[in-house]
């Protein structure tokens, strides 16, 4: 089977990817243990999860689409490294033929499937397989207070994403707008509350994006042991 067959247009009952995801959310906030997040983005640069919804341990990624492209394939396949669980959520389909090698690519590699009617009704059509032992690190690190509460709605293309890189340097802003004489980068990462690994790799990468200006509002001044870090006007 080649993989091009896979591309299945479905029907589109929904004018937008939001307001089919709006049904996937409503289903799981109405499940009790579950805690929902929309528009998920694990790292600067990184892709989003339309939604992440965990009871506490797994991590089960939904990805939406109005149409089932190889693209939203590959999608849920890239999530199986990350999470626990990972499904696509489509527009019911009445022909259900087309849709035959979809099926069995998805089935074969443990994707589930929400199937969504015209009047919102949610179908959990495939169940996806569990994935026990998965890189699931930097996804968890994502699921912070401020991804939950922020108000951003899964499918919105306009989204301002809040990522744990974004937290940081936000934090990072804060604590040198109290310290206009500057800081140096051992003593903003000991009193940031990073999502690195550890606190040699925070210093390593938060000086190469200052530096190369990936990180903007911020410079480094000096060198050696006296270099310190500051917050540009505007910053």
């Amino acid at each position: 089977m080649r993989l091009l067959e896979l591309g299945v247009e479905m029907t589109k009952p929904f004018a937008t990817e939001m307001d089919m995801a709006r049904h996937v959310v409503a289903y799981f906030e109405s499940m009790p243990g579950w805690t929902v997040y929309q528009e998920v983005r694990t790292h600067w640069g990184g892709k989003i999860a339309d939604i992440v919804v965990t009871d506490g341990v797994r991590l089960w990624v939904i990805c939406c689409k109005l149409t089932l492209p190889l693209g939203l394939l590959e999608q849920a396949i890239y999530w199986k490294k990350e999470a626990h669980m990972v499904s696509i959520a489509v527009p019911f389909k009445k022909d259900r033929d087309c849709g035959r090698a979809a099926s069995v690519f998805l089935r074969q590699n443990g994707i589930g499937v929400f199937s969504i009617s015209d009047g919102g009704h949610v179908d959990e059509t495939q169940r996806p397989s569990l994935t026990r032992r998965t890189y699931s690190v930097r996804l968890k690190a994502a699921l912070t207070d401020d991804v939950l509460h922020r108000g951003v709605e899964a499918g919105d293309k306009d989204a301002d994403f809040f990522t744990p890189f974004k937290s940081t340097v936000e934090q990072l802003k804060q604590i040198l707008s109290e310290h206009p004489e500057g800081l140096s980068m051992r003593k903003l990462v000991d009193d940031v509350g990073h999502h690195y690994t550890s606190d040699k790799a925070a210093r390593c990468s938060l000086a190469k994006w200052i530096t190369e200006g990936v990180i903007k509002g911020i410079e480094r001044r000096g060198s050696g042991r006296n270099t310190v870090y500051v917050l540009t006007e505007g910053g």
